[in-house]
């Protein structure tokens, strides 16, 4: 697994101690994820994101857009804006393109990456695109228009009476609305995550 998990795990821990007053831990906490990303994005040229984090990126890039919501607070953020916004690009273009995956013709989850975990992060990919580059499109939608459609297309082809998918540890193959398949923790887990994004 990538590192995003420490990383959000961190960021939450510093606004939760801005909040309580300890400004000096809140610090700490943010150069701790400043200096990792920094290490990241010097890596990632000949170190590419492979396996969950590439399916994954979108929660690296959201710590990142969270590190750029600090400036100007944070000189050391804002010292590292051009960094940060070329690490989001870089987390882009090697991470997994969801968007070609909700659009792509033929089931969802014929596809090889149709894994129900995967895909409950992928639904937050538009979200974090559109924060740092809010003029993106795939095929001419807007990030609001791929996200609505992926949306719907979850719910025409696997779609639950609960609100979520079919996602038994991958997105059935052929498409079902069966709840005898149900879906897992992981993925209502994340799912809620992207929404929350």
């Amino acid at each position: 697994w990538p590192p995003s998990n420490v990383l959000l795990a961190l960021a939450s821990f510093a606004e939760g101690s801005a909040e309580a007053g300890d400004l000096k831990q809140a610090e700490q906490a943010t150069s701790a994820i400043l200096s990792h990303v920094l290490e990241m994005r010097s890596r990632l040229g000949s170190v590419p994101l492979s396996s969950w984090a590439q399916q994954r990126w979108m929660d690296l890039a959201w710590v990142v857009e969270w590190l750029l919501d600090r400036s100007p607070a944070h000189p050391a953020v804002t010292k590292n804006t051009s960094e940060l916004l070329h690490t989001l690009a870089l987390l882009h273009a090697q991470g997994y393109d969801r968007e070609a995956y909700f659009e792509q013709p033929g089931p969802l989850g014929a596809s090889g990456n149709s894994h129900n975990v995967n895909v409950a992060q992928g639904l937050k990919s538009t979200a974090v695109l559109f924060r740092f580059n809010a003029s993106y499109t795939f095929d001419g939608r807007t990030p609001r228009e791929l996200a609505l459609r992926r949306m719907a297309r979850l719910d025409r082809e696997v779609g639950l009476p609960s609100g979520m998918y079919n996602g038994d540890e991958f997105l059935p193959s052929p498409p079902t609305r069966s709840p005898s398949r149900g879906i897992e923790l992981c993925g209502v887990a994340e799912a809620i995550w992207s929404y929350a994004c």
